[in-house]
């Protein structure tokens, strides 16, 4: 028989140097985005929260502003595994992260909650260019009754991103780039 005790301490000790990790990285590049000269001054956090004990799948950090109904925003979504009717473009056991910068209408209270329903099933046909993890620019745009949304974004696996050279380089410098290109401005 195992030491439950002591594996459920390794395991907690292991889960929780990982999401200290995600949560650094998820900081640097809200910081990497607004050393370019972006003012994204508030930040919040969501991850869906089942009131059973069981590993979270996902989480969003959220760097913005919002001005009067327009929020400008960056933000990291991790994805760890997939969620029912959600979204989750490499293979299962390799969690990946994505990286966004956009504008929308501000429509829910929880902005953050907002990013993650982007990553619907149902909201694949909003996509422009496939979503693959790598380093491929997609675009998300969305228009309807007033509730209006265009982000570029960048997904990668999740350790491919393992410094803060590397976040500058492989995901702010691009996406900037692409920002600009599709005149989204932050």
């Amino acid at each position: 028989m195992t030491d439950l005790t002591a594996g459920a301490g390794e395991a907690y000790a292991a889960c929780k140097t990982l999401f200290e990790d995600l949560n650094r990285l998820a900081v640097d590049f809200g910081h990497a985005v607004r050393n370019t000269g972006v003012d994204l001054p508030n930040s919040e956090e969501y991850s869906y929260s089942p009131h059973e004990l069981l590993v979270k799948r996902d989480h969003v950090w959220m760097s913005y502003r919002l001005d009067e109904s327009i929020l400008s925003f960056a933000a990291a979504y991790v994805i760890l595994e997939k969620g029912t009717n959600r979204i989750k473009v490499g293979p299962p056991g390799r969690p990946e992260i994505w990286f966004l910068l956009g504008r929308a209408t501000k429509t829910k209270s929880n902005v953050a909650a907002a990013v993650r329903d982007m990553f619907l099933a149902s909201e694949l046909p909003h996509f422009h260019a496939k979503l693959a993890v790598g380093g491929t620019i997609a675009r998300y745009s969305y228009d309807s009754a007033g509730d209006v949304w265009s982000v570029v974004l960048l997904g990668f696996e999740l350790g491919e991103i393992d410094s803060p050279e590397g976040l500058e380089r492989r995901v702010v410098v691009p996406l900037r780039a692409a920002a600009t290109e599709h005149s989204i401005a932050l």
